[in-house]
C-alpha cells in the first residue's frame, strides 16, 4: 500500500517519480506522479496517474485521473472522467464530462459544457454553451449558440464539390491522354 505523505523537498527542485496516497507539490519539476490525490501549484509534471488532480499554474504533459481541475496552466493530453478547466490551455481532452472555459485543440466527451471559448475540434454526444467558436463540431445534441467553421452540411457540400472536381479533372486527363 502507498504511504500517506505530503512532499516537501526544500531546495530540491527536480524529481523523477513520486508514489503516495496524497501528493502536494509547489514550485517543482516532476517526471511522474502516482497518487490518489494530487495538489499542484506552479509545477511542471510530465505524467500523472491519480484519482483526483487539482492544479494551479502548472504545465502537465499527460494526466489520467477520475477528477481533474486545472486553473491558469496547460495540459497537453488529459484523460479524465470529470474535467474542469479555467483560464488554461488544453491540447487533447478525453472526458465523460468536460467543463471548459479555456482554449482547447481537441475535446472528445459524452457531455461538454463550453463557456465562451475556442475549440478546434469538439466531438461530444451533448454540448451546452452560451457561445462557442469551433472549427469542427460533431455533436448529437447542441444547446446554445455555436459558431463553426465546418459543420455537417459544410462537410457534405465540400465532399460533393471535391468529388465533382476530382471527376472533372480525371475525365479531362483521360480526354487529353486519348488524343495523343
Amino acid at each position: 500500500m502507498l504511504e500517506d505523505r505530503e512532499i516537501n523537498l526544500g531546495d530540491q527542485k527536480e524529481m523523477d517519480n513520486l508514489q503516495s496516497e496524497t501528493d502536494s507539490l509547489a514550485h517543482e519539476r516532476v517526471k511522474s506522479v502516482q497518487a490518489n490525490t494530487v495538489t499542484l501549484t506552479q509545477c511542471g509534471v510530465e505524467e500523472i496517474h491519480a484519482d483526483s488532480v487539482d492544479a494551479q499554474e502548472c504545465g502537465i504533459r499527460h494526466v489520467q485521473a477520475q477528477s481533474l481541475q486545472l486553473m491558469d496552466g496547460g495540459i497537453l493530453f488529459a484523460d479524465a472522467n470529470t474535467l474542469d478547466v479555467k483560464d488554461a490551455g488544453v491540447g487533447f481532452v478525453r472526458a465523460e464530462t468536460a467543463n471548459i472555459s479555456a482554449p482547447a485543440l481537441v475535446v472528445m466527451s459524452q457531455a461538454a459544457q463550453v463557456n465562451d471559448t475556442k475549440v478546434g475540434l469538439l466531438a461530444a454526444r451533448e454540448v451546452h454553451s452560451e457561445t462557442i467558436h469551433t472549427a469542427v463540431l460533431l455533436a448529437g445534441k447542441v444547446n446554445g449558440n455555436v459558431e463553426t467553421a465546418v459543420d455537417r452540411r459544410s462537410m457534405a457540400l465540400f465532399g460533393v464539390a471535391f468529388g465533382v472536381t476530382l471527376g472533372l479533372v480525371i475525365n479531362l486527363y483521360r480526354l487529353i491522354d486519348s488524343k495523343r
